[in-house]
């Protein structure tokens, strides 16, 4: 306590003396050069949006933007998912996405009625409301951003390489990338939910209910009557015919869900592209290294590299 005291008396004497410290000048912060600063560096940057469907209803999209806008305007590509998928599509969307923003291309998806964060019911999942809202998203991407419309692309996954196949007669689609797309015509498209037989039984069955249980990956799974019925109609093969853009066609060796009978007719129809560009995977399962039922982030990294590549140099 004693040598506390001290120590105290001693600290109080020695700020009372001028000599024994010296206080420093104030001194004032110099004013920065304007033209010196550090420049902001910008990202890419991605957020939800939700978009008004012609139904009244809401779609869930993701938004990802480049660091800059072109000056002639963000190129663009919408994403198409698969049946029951999301806009995520186990991560492979997302993942080309943030790709493609780094290449600074702009890039929309969505969830399609019933799947991933939509708030409609299943029974809204038919082609016709798919490619209404594929029409939404291209007029929200207008009415809110510049785009660079000789630089507009689409990628669809499966069911959605079915809606984006579709789809290539209402937009000018310069780029197109499908992965083990069900781009048949008619029902041929849907031979892992069952026989052309058996689905037209299930079109007549349903007629009345609106509602059939087809059978998918070892469970049953309630459609749409029309969903089958719009299937059945759609000849997405005339569109491909007719497409004069630049295709990328991604197939898995191991797919046993859109199998070679179902994609190989699409290199043979598709005779007007710019370019069309084959990726067989031989390792690669429907869901091409994506998700629970054939995780392969090897195979994953390869077809998200691709395509980003694909994209950013038929896009330049």
């Amino acid at each position: 306590m004693k040598s506390w005291s001290h120590g105290l008396l001693a600290a109080s004497l020695c700020l009372s003396l001028a000599g024994c410290a010296s206080t420093p000048a104030p001194t004032s912060t110099p004013t920065p050069d304007p033209e010196n600063l550090p420049e902001i560096v910008k990202m890419p940057t991605s957020e939800k949006v939700e978009i008004d469907s012609v139904r009244g209803t809401k779609i869930q999209a993701v938004l990802d933007l480049p660091a800059d806008m072109p000056e002639a305007g963000y190129p663009l590509v919408v994403f198409a998912h698969g049946f029951q998928g999301s806009k995520e599509e186990s991560g492979a969307f997302t993942d080309v996405a943030k790709g493609l923003a780094e290449q600074g291309i702009a890039s929309l998806r969505l969830d399609f009625p019933g799947c991933g964060e939509s708030q409609e019911d299943f029974m809204a999942y038919t082609l016709e409301n798919m490619h209404d809202d594929v029409a939404s998203v291209f007029a929200y991407a207008r009415a809110n951003y510049k785009l660079d419309e000789d630089r507009i692309g689409m990628l669809g996954y499966s069911m959605g390489g079915r809606v984006t196949s579709l789809y290539l007669s209402e937009e000018k689609i310069g780029t197109t990338v499908l992965w083990a797309p069900a781009a048949a015509d008619g029902l041929k498209s849907l031979t892992s939910m069952g026989d052309e037989e058996t689905i037209r039984k299930l079109i007549e069955e349903s007629a009345d209910s609106g509602v059939a249980a087809i059978r998918i990956w070892n469970q049953e799974v309630p459609v749409a009557h029309d969903f089958l019925v719009q299937s059945a109609q759609a000849k997405p093969m005339v569109n491909l015919s007719a497409y004069t853009g630049s295709l990328m066609v991604v197939t898995g060796g191991q797919d046993n869900t859109v199998t070679k009978a179902i994609t190989d007719p699409i290199f043979e129809a598709a005779v007007n592209t710019k370019i069309t560009t084959h990726l067989d995977v031989p390792r690669g399962t429907h869901s091409l290294g994506a998700g629970e039922f054939g995780n392969d982030p090897d195979v994953q990294n390869a077809v998200v590299e691709a395509t980003v590549h694909f994209f950013a140099d038929q896009m330049k």
